[in-house]
């Protein structure tokens, strides 16, 4: 192919397949060619997947893809692909090398970036490793407890990631569901978003005009700062998202239509878009998904700076009021904290350190700010908090699809809703587990927000409560109420407490 005549758009798909999503990304590859590139819009998709048992061998290299018009993705060949097969993406300078092919072949006057995959602590789920899959028909109903032990050992010296739904490849008269199961071996390192900033900054110098985030937990505050002179645009869910992926149908076929669209609309398309496809995750199949909520945020990083200001100063001040021992302030921030329920599958703030699987200890910022205002007492201190609120509320966020979360008045423990989240462990040894030691993630030193945690974990009050609420002139302010009746811990639906439920059976 040669190269083009720069167009209007060229929007690029980075799709990390070594994992359960196997089949989830192959679903969004074929919408994207459903819609296919056009004279104004390029539609570039760079894949790093597996051979995928019948699949051929070449899609477990990171390659290039351009969708064009009537053409199938399956029988189609690759525009650039790499000749070794331990090419990872981990690597910062190939995923640059990958990129600058697309902008070089594909010129544009605006370049819209989408990551899809897992979402984890400030990284990416694109892996280094060795991966082999393996086909497996099982009872429909069998739980995915029971699978793991099934299958879990069955290919020695590798580690079982996970599995997917898998077309069928052979009959069978027993009407079991094909699944591929999916080992690794050395996948111990992945690309962080610290480092996928550094590359989409050296790539675009300034001419991304969004990044779209399709995963989970990418819209933290924290995350946001990475990327704050890469794009304008940030486009991410704070949630653990059910819903499946943003409905790239739709979406491409708006940019084919109207290839003038500018980027701050687009930003906003994609929420609406998500909106109008996915937002349906109370109608699911899965009554874990149906109580769970989904969100997604589009910011304006322009607006960044003035946010970061303001709740810098905020930090300062809780620092310098815990330095004086000012014990009001410790119970300001323990009881503000206890209202914010995390964002993941468990209550993690009920659970030892070693139960925890997802070491994310999400809370939902603008909830916890409301919270802080609620019970403060200081003039300073609340016109400093109504500021950082305004910021993030009137500049930051241009728009925002919000979950279906039932949250209670002010003062009562809730689930988050706002679309933005912040990483708040409940305590040091959380923290330690958590990205707030992440030397990459810049913005806790910058603000202030991990020398303010540190403070508060080592603090020891001198007076009890209700002695520091005198001092302040108050005898009762609704702190430590624990209301359990929000609490996702006694939720009978829940997948994760069914396992509990039987491994206790069990023993």
């Amino acid at each position: 192919m040669k190269k083009q005549k720069t167009k209007k758009w060229t929007l690029i798909f980075l799709l990390s397949a070594k994992n359960n999503l196997y089949m989830e990304q192959l679903k969004v590859i074929n919408e994207i060619y459903g819609v296919g590139s056009s004279k104004d819009v390029n539609l570039v998709i760079i894949l790093d997947g597996l051979g995928g048992d019948k699949f051929s061998e070449s899609l477990e290299r990171p390659a290039i893809f351009y969708a064009q018009k009537n053409t199938d993705f399956l029988t189609d060949t690759h525009f650039h692909i790499f000749r070794k097969h331990n090419t990872t993406l981990t690597d910062p300078k190939q995923l640059q090398r990958l990129l600058n092919i697309v902008v070089e072949n594909f010129p544009a006057a605006n370049y819209g970036f989408f990551y899809k995959g897992h979402g984890g602590p400030g990284e990416t789920d694109l892996a280094r490793g060795m991966f082999v899959t393996r086909t497996a028909y099982i009872n429909p109903k069998l739980p995915e407890s029971r699978l793991r032990k099934m299958y879990g050992d069955k290919q020695k010296g590798w580690i079982f990631e996970g599995y997917c739904e898998y077309p069928a490849i052979k009959k069978n008269k027993t009407n079991k569901k094909p699944i591929l199961l999916i080992y690794s071996k050395r996948n111990t390192k992945t690309l962080s978003y610290k480092k996928l900033a550094s590359t989409l900054r050296n790539v675009f110098n300034g001419k991304l005009g969004f990044l779209c985030m399709d995963c989970c937990w990418a819209q933290q505050i924290e995350n946001a700062y990475n990327f704050i002179d890469v794009t304008d645009y940030y486009i991410a869910s704070a949630d653990e998202m059910p819903a499946l992926g943003l409905g790239y149908t739709q979406l491409c076929s708006h940019f084919i239509k109207r290839p003038a669209i500018r980027p701050e609309e687009a930003a906003n398309l994609i929420v609406a878009v998500y909106y109008n496809q996915n937002y349906a995750d109370y109608d699911s199949e899965v009554a874990e998904f149906r109580k769970m909520g989904v969100s997604v945020t589009s910011l304006n990083l322009k607006e960044y700076h003035k946010f970061l200001r303001d709740f810098s100063a905020l930090c300062k001040l809780f620092i310098k009021k815990l330095k004086e021992k000012h014990d009001y302030t410790y119970y300001l921030l323990k009881n503000s904290r206890a209202k914010c329920l995390d964002y993941t599958y468990k209550d993690t703030d009920r659970l030892p350190v070693s139960k925890i699987d997802y070491p994310m200890f999400n809370i939902d910022l603008i909830w916890l700010l409301e919270n802080l205002l609620f019970y403060s007492l200081d003039d300073q201190r609340e016109e400093i908090l109504l500021k950082v609120i305004y910021q993030i509320q009137g500049s930051l966020i241009t728009s925002f699809m919000g979950s279906h979360y039932k949250k209670p008045v002010l003062g009562r423990r809730a689930i988050g809703g706002n679309g933005i989240a912040i990483c708040f462990p409940k305590n040091s040894k959380f923290e330690e587990r958590s990205i707030i030691g992440n030397k990459e993630m810049k913005f806790y030193k910058v603000s202030g927000w991990r020398e303010l945690l540190t403070r508060y974990y080592d603090y020891k009050p001198v007076l009890p409560l209700q002695e520091s609420l005198a001092g302040e002139g108050m005898n009762s302010l609704n702190f430590d109420v624990d209301d359990d009746k929000v609490s996702v811990s006694r939720d009978k639906q829940r997948l994760i407490f069914k396992r509990v439920a039987r491994r206790k059976k069990t023993k």
